[in-house]
């Protein structure tokens, strides 16, 4: 025997198809944004573990010395410490395949001791005649063995000649064979590996390498061998467990990727309101039904249960929607998301996208919950309605009043709560209390929709509502008599425009930011650097390194004014890894300048000269809680020292904070014959083409150079900007689709209860078109107050990322910009959408004939 209930609302929902399809098509939006994002940040996730553990192995300490390289004589005193195991040295080079056949392929080249990999990795080379593998050509001085894949991939044959572009140098050597990965993972297949001393060799690193990986003894306490290692091999090596030096790329990573899911979310509140209209609709629909019912017997429990159980349903077939459309939108999500870590943080490729199996199950269950979470109020309220009540004739909704104080009091409170929560700090880096201050803060916006439909019924009272005509005042009335409904159309509208206008005033003001720090920091007419400069997120000891002698060189060319070596490493203060840049002060004060928290650029670059100090960054400053006369304590070449710190300046290129000195005194440390880019400044009247084009004839022939003008630079840099951010934009637009389907549904519902009063406007004279402008005027208020409020939130919202969640996120302080054409967009997708709502109601509302609208309930 079947459940009463269960058929009860199977019928409620069958009567009604269209508004059914609407929520449940809103709620699969509002659960396909999250469940796209989450499986894209564990695949773009897995992709930055995979790219870090399977190169790694089974290393338990690493021992590196960044740009500089490590002293190859290291690995002696490392092999005697009774606690290691193996120690292997390691050299790992990005290059870019640089010939006619191949050219543009690029590829890692990993230099490894090849006879101790021998069982981690099979190397297919010709045999000897007694079937043993030659060790001659495995040790061959410029033998580099590909993977299998890239083999098939690139059509390489054994013995093939390939040219190797490494930063700005070109290599020759010669394909020595394929290797399959054996146990350390597919991930070799797509790299190629060389034997350690023919790396050298080959790359002019006789004596350096990039890293030395230990194996620790089972049992031996990896914390205590970092602390003895670092003690006996000085300041300036690193060592550290292999995971640490990119823990912070992790932290940055899983804040940004926290960020997008937290975005994603707005759908699923939007979701709620959509189901609470449904709900609450079905309830003010069957009022009758609900009356007999009760008089029958039904407890209140049944009723609530009822609708409740209604609500899951559409939650469950939302949900199922939801996790096809995610699955979908994933791997177009992945894909982008993936290009901007990679931009950003970590190079990340992401081959396949792997579907979690608890996808099928979280989907649904996340749709019901909305449903349900929605459907609350209305299902209490149907249980709560007495029978007597429920079968009065009237108007239901009008009966329902809504007690606008109460309203007041509940959104202020909200404001307060947001107030209060944004001045708290960050959780392990992480603004927690920003995120519920944010959703605190548009939650109390949506307790302003009955407010707002006050404000409207003030202005039909005005004179000149009377001048615009009937259809547009019975509109308005007829928004004014549904307050319950209308309501929650205006919350799920306010919180899509009130994202796209907070994130958009955000992105906007960031990228002004940007722009200025572009413009006052970045001043040199043109860049030299090496061709894999501004792209490339592997660094070995030869990545982004020019010889110095190019800058006696650049500078005698003519129109050449002046030549800045700009020098960047990396090295370790403590657990945290920060940038280190050297640079010409006294060429930088005079034609270029720093955006200072306080003081003039030009005069603290000559007192960091003259006092041999240093400038830190506004978030180095905020990390290592360093100001301006404090002291920073740096690994040198020489051991550790002491620098004064003279400024701190605002920056936006590094992520974990950035030291600058001037370029003599850390030559006088670090005695480094290279720089990463020259910046050049050319006199004036001199073109910049003409200079180019000189340049590159003089060093071209020696090293091949990346010679970009500050033009380009600025372009090719915001251009960056712009594609990290398309993610968010698209999460935007999902916002505003599913508070679309609200007026929608909204529209629906209201034609549906009012089609007596349509036929009658029509019996006694009314026109179809005075009918379906009604309808669009409607939707096109409910537009109105929705962008109103949007505006209100979004402003709020953009204060609040800027401020709290921005800065308590990446420690970059953003100059906010009021964006006039963000809000013009955002009013323009607002009244769009509202316009397109309403269009198709509109029509659907005229569509039956008048009598079978007069014989309606």
């Amino acid at each position: 025997m079947r459940n009463p209930l269960l058929v009860l609302a199977g019928q409620h929902l069958a009567h009604h198809p269209i508004r059914t399809l609407l929520t449940v098509l809103g709620i699969a939006v509002g659960v396909s944004a999250p469940m796209a994002i989450r499986i894209a940040n564990v695949e773009v996730f897995r992709a930055f573990e995979d790219s870090v553990t399977e190169v790694v192995g089974e290393a338990t300490v690493q021992v590196s010395g960044g740009d500089m390289g490590v002293d190859e004589r290291l690995i002696t005193s490392i092999r005697h410490h009774p606690a290691v195991r193996s120690a292997s040295p390691i050299i790992r080079e990005s290059a870019v395949i640089f010939d006619e056949t191949h050219q543009g392929k690029p590829v890692m080249i990993w230099g490894m001791d090849l006879v101790e990999m021998m069982g981690a990795l099979d190397v297919q080379v010709p045999q000897d005649n007694d079937g043993t593998l030659p060790f001659d050509h495995l040790l061959a001085p410029n033998a580099v063995f590909f993977g299998k894949d890239l083999m098939g991939e690139w059509g390489l044959t054994v013995g093939e000649s390939l040219s190797l572009l490494i930063g700005s140098q070109i290599y020759e050597v010669v394909v020595g064979g394929a290797i399959e990965s054996g146990t350390r993972g597919r991930r070799w297949e797509s790299l190629a590996v060389m034997d350690v001393a023919a790396a050298q060799a080959v790359f002019g690193l006789v004596g350096r390498l990039d890293q030395i990986d230990i194996v620790t003894y089972p049992g031996a306490s990896v914390d205590q061998v970092i602390r003895e290692l670092r003690d006996s091999l000085g300041p300036a090596v690193k060592v550290s467990r292999p995971s640490q030096r990119n823990r912070q790329v992790e932290r940055m990573l899983r804040v940004f990727q926290l960020n997008l899911l937290t975005l994603s979310t707005v759908g699923l509140l939007v979701g709620v309101f959509l189901a609470y209209n449904t709900v609450a609709f079905t309830v003010v629909q069957y009022r009758r039904e609900i009356g007999i019912l009760r008089a029958l017997g039904m407890l209140r429990s049944q009723v609530s249960t009822l609708f409740l159980g209604e609500a899951a349903v559409v939650g469950l077939l939302g949900g199922l929607v939801g996790t096809g459309l995610g699955m979908v939108l994933a791997s177009f999500l992945v894909s982008l998301e993936s290009e901007s870590v990679s931009e950003l943080y970590a190079a990340v490729t992401v081959s396949t996208l792997r579907i979690p199996p608890y996808s099928f199950v979280w989907g649904p269950v996340l749709g019901m919950m909305v449903a349900m979470v929605g459907a609350a109020g209305p299902c209490w309220e149907a249980g709560a309605t007495s029978p007597a009540r429920a079968l009065a004739p009237g108007d239901y909704e009008n009966e329902r009043q809504m007690r606008n104080g109460r309203f007041a009091w509940m959104s202020l409170a909200m404001f307060a709560i947001a107030g209060v929560l944004m001045l708290q700090g960050p959780i392990d880096g992480i603004p927690v209390f920003g995120y519920a201050s944010a959703f605190c803060l548009l939650l109390g916006c949506t307790f302003l929709g009955p407010l707002s439909l006050l404000l409207l019924k003030g202005m039909i009272r005005m004179p000149w509502m009377s001048r615009t005509g009937l259809v547009v005042r019975l509109a308005a009335d007829q928004v004014i008599r549904a307050p319950g409904r209308n309501s929650v159309t205006l919350s799920a509208l306010m919180v899509g425009i009130a994202i796209m206008i907070g994130v958009g005033i955000m992105v906007r003001s960031f990228r002004d930011t940007v722009e200025v720090w572009i413009d006052q920091t970045m001043m040199a007419d043109l860049i030299v650097a090496p061709h894999s400069w501004l792209h490339d997120a592997d660094e070995g000891v030869l990545a982004n390194r020019l010889p110095l002698t190019m800058v006696a060189e650049a500078r005698a060319l003519p129109g050449v004014a002046a030549v800045d070596p700009y020098r960047q490493i990396r090295v370790e203060v403590g657990p945290h890894e920060i940038t280190l840049v050297a640079r010409d002060f006294q060429t930088h004060a005079a034609r270029s300048r720093y955006l200072f928290v306080s003081g003039d650029s030009s005069k603290i670059l000559q007192r960091a000269i003259l006092e041999e100090g240093v400038i830190v960054s506004e978030v180095l400053s905020e990390t290592l809680e360093v100001r301006e006369g404090d002291r920073i304590k740096l690994p040198t070449a020489a051991g550790w020292r002491s620098f004064p710190v003279m400024g701190v300046f605002y920056d936006y290129a590094t992520d974990g904070g950035k030291v600058v000195m001037d370029h003599s005194l850390y030559q006088q440390i670090w005695e480094d014959p290279s720089a990463t880019v020259l910046a050049l400044y050319l006199e004036p009247g001199a073109k910049v083409e003409t200079v180019k084009a000189e340049l590159q004839r003089v060093l071209g022939p020696k090293r091949l150079v990346y010679i970009i003008s500050n033009r380009e630079l600025r372009a090719e840099i915001l251009e960056i900007f712009d594609r990290t951010f398309r993610v968010t934009y698209g999460l935007e637009l999902i916002a505003v689709f599913v508070g679309f389907l609200g007026i929608v549904n909204s529209l629906v519902t209201s034609i549906v209860e009012r089609q007596r009063e349509f036929s009658t406007l029509r019996a006694i004279g009314g026109g179809a078109g005075q009918v379906r402008a009604m309808v669009v005027w409607e939707s096109m208020f409910l537009g109105i107050l929705g962008g109103l409020l949007g505006l209100i939130g979004g402003l709020l919202l953009a204060v609040l990322l800027i401020e709290v969640i921005n800065k308590q996120s990446f420690g970059w302080t953003i100059q906010f910009t009021l964006s006039g054409v963000t809000l013009v967009e955002a009013v323009g997708v607002a009244l769009g959408a509202a316009l397109a709502a309403g269009y198709f109601p509109a029509r659907w509302a005229t569509n039956r004939p008048i009598a079978q609208g007069l014989r309606y309930e």
